[in-house]
């Protein structure tokens, strides 16, 4: 069962479904001054709710993820992330993005009602208040930029033209807690970057090794990292450890790599044919 702290209760909360087999996740989404080229820290809460699908995915559950944008926030009126800085970064498009200002029970009537009628609500859910729409609150995301004394983008566009993938942001933000820190320094995205591009080519060379059955051990402590409050930092280090691990035999860690990449989205099967 996935387990999330609860912004309200300040409590780990065991996410019990209001739907049968199917998530209901209403995402607050922060204002987006440019669509297309945003700021950076804003978009670990966009980030969220692609994890929460991608793990209901995993528990065989059916996501239905709507997004709003909390009012009052930012210049450019509230404007959604673009559909290509959404692809960008390998976020899954939400079923709905309410129009900015719209009253959110049209959202609810969308997602077919109930009281209430979303399992989950994440990102800045306080203004929410009063309105029996969401059975728990995800806590907000924790600040994301860079470290003092630091040095670092500020826009997606930043990253792109410096060389960088911008997968390296949303692995940078994975590296920490959805609820901590996360530094977007140049040297950790940088670094995040170099992570990506040693990973896609040891997939990529796994891949011409015979198929194995994925190791368990390591299959089940990944699931259990994301079930846990989405630790993507355990998950992480756990295909760390992986990597180097001996005794597991190639074909089994492209299997895994492949199987993790559908909960991480790094596109970490990118190279295959090209070693």
């Amino acid at each position: 069962m996935l387990t999330l702290y609860d912004a309200a209760t300040r409590e780990p909360e065991t996410i019990r479904t209001g739907h049968r087999r199917e998530l209901r996740v209403l995402a607050v989404a922060p204002a987006v001054a440019d669509p297309d080229d945003p700021d950076l820290a804003p978009l670990r809460e966009f980030l969220l709710p692609d994890q929460l699908r991608r793990t209901a995915e995993r528990r065989s559950l059916v996501p239905t993820v709507c997004e709003v944008t909390a009012p009052g926030g930012g210049t450019g009126g509230g404007a959604p992330l673009s559909t290509a800085a959404r692809q960008t970064l390998n976020l899954y498009p939400p079923a709905r993005i309410a129009p900015a200002g719209e009253p959110v029970e049209r959202t609810v009537e969308f997602a077919g009602g109930g009281v209430p009628a979303f399992d989950v609500g994440t990102g800045d859910t306080g203004w929410l208040a009063g309105l029996d729409v969401v059975r728990y609150h995800a806590a907000p995301t924790g600040i994301a930029g860079p470290g003092p004394g630091q040095d670092g983008p500020r826009r997606l566009s930043e990253v792109t033209a410096r060389g960088v993938d911008p997968l390296a942001v949303r692995l940078v933000f994975m590296q920490a807690r959805y609820r901590d820190g996360a530094d977007l320094s140049w040297a950790a995205l940088t670094a995040g970057d170099q992570l990506l591009t040693g990973w896609r080519k040891a997939v990529a060379q796994w891949a011409n090794s015979p198929s194995a059955a994925i190791p368990a051990r390591y299959a089940d402590a990944i699931t259990a990292a994301f079930e846990d409050d989405l630790a993507a930092p355990q998950a992480l280090a756990e295909l760390r450890t992986l990597e180097g691990d001996q005794e597991v035999a190639p074909g089994a860690k492209f299997e895994m790599f492949a199987a993790a990449d559908r909960l991480l989205g790094l596109d970490l099967a990118r190279d295959i044919g090209r070693y």
